[in-house]
């Protein structure tokens, strides 16, 4: 497997700042911002693709046929337009963001099982050899066995 991770580690202010710098990012668009929940999520019209052609032209024809609902602004629709088109830079931004550190969280995980799937292969074969090994290894090995999972408990020292 590749080592494409974890050579060079961030410190933890180094995340720390990055974090901050972020949530400043956040903190300073957040007045334009909303957050929905997973129900508004789904059930939010879905516009179709090359509605942002459309919408100033239906804004146009109301205009100028006088067509008026009550609860439906021209001015409002077409504000929401622009918020969607402004706001269209940060979101391809933060998606980056937010598919990188998935992507690099993904390789380190990755990576890291690959390792301890060798050494543990490795352990357990010589485990028989070494009384206290093989009682060290016991909790691991019930992890690595199949069927259903027991919590794991983190080791006494």
């Amino acid at each position: 497997m590749d080592n494409k991770v974890g050579d060079e580690l961030p410190t933890q202010s180094e995340v720390e700042e990055a974090v901050k710098s972020v949530q400043k990012v956040l903190d300073k668009a957040d007045r334009y911002l909303t957050s929905l929940t997973k129900e508004q999520r789904t059930s939010a019209l879905k516009p179709r693709t090359g509605y942002g052609v459309m919408v100033p032209q239906i804004a146009g024809m109301a205009k100028r046929h006088g067509v008026a609902l009550p609860g439906i602004s021209i001015d409002g629709m077409q504000a929401d337009l622009t918020l969607v088109s402004r706001l269209e830079p940060l979101a391809q931004i933060a998606d980056a963001l937010a598919q990188r550190v998935t992507d690099t969280q993904i390789q380190a995980a990755s990576e890291c099982w690959h390792a301890a799937t060798a050494l543990y292969t490795s352990l357990a074969r010589v485990a028989s050899a070494s009384p206290d090994l093989e009682r060290e290894i016991t909790p691991v090995v019930e992890f690595f066995a199949t069927g259903r999972r027991k919590p794991v408990k983190a080791p006494t020292p």
